[in-house]
């Protein structure tokens, strides 16, 4: 009976430990009840499909940094007054952003990002939240402010 119980123990860590993997939890506790020592020691061996946070927080800034050309459409720097693929002169006064960002501001103390269909992105609290509008976003800031 104990054998029994330890294999199916066995299943569910295979499961678990694939899940946190970014794998399927089914199939991995499928294959951990036909071959329990064999699917832990390849859950060893097989990488995360999970990107590190670091790596989306650095992706997430690069986009809020850089803006797209409106003659080339190339990426370029935020600050930059003139592309440097085509030479276009960018109107200080209208930011295109990349990404569909019409607008970066801040509200008591929070910098968020206004997207071309209205929806707002935040970090709060080390997490990327997002609302619908401006005004669910000021709101929730209010309750937690």
């Amino acid at each position: 009976m104990e054998f029994f119980l330890a294999w199916i123990v066995c299943a569910f860590i295979c499961a678990f430990v694939a899940s946190s993997k970014g794998r399927s939890f089914v199939g991995w506790f499928l294959l951990g009840l036909l071959l329990p020592i064999v699917s832990l020691l390849a859950l060893i061996a097989v990488p995360s499909l999970r990107a590190p946070a670091y790596i989306e927080k650095e992706q997430r800034q690069a986009a809020r940094d850089s803006k797209k050309c409106p003659e080339c459409a190339e990426i370029v720097r935020r600050d930059a007054k003139v592309c440097r693929f085509c030479g276009h002169r960018f109107d200080p006064e209208r930011l295109i952003y990349s990404d569909g960002i019409i607008a970066k501001k801040s509200y008591k103390g929070i910098s968020y990002t206004l997207y071309d269909d209205r929806h707002v992105e935040a970090d709060v609290n080390d997490r990327l939240m997002k609302w619908p509008n401006t005004t669910a976003f000021k709101g929730y800031i209010d309750t937690i402010r």
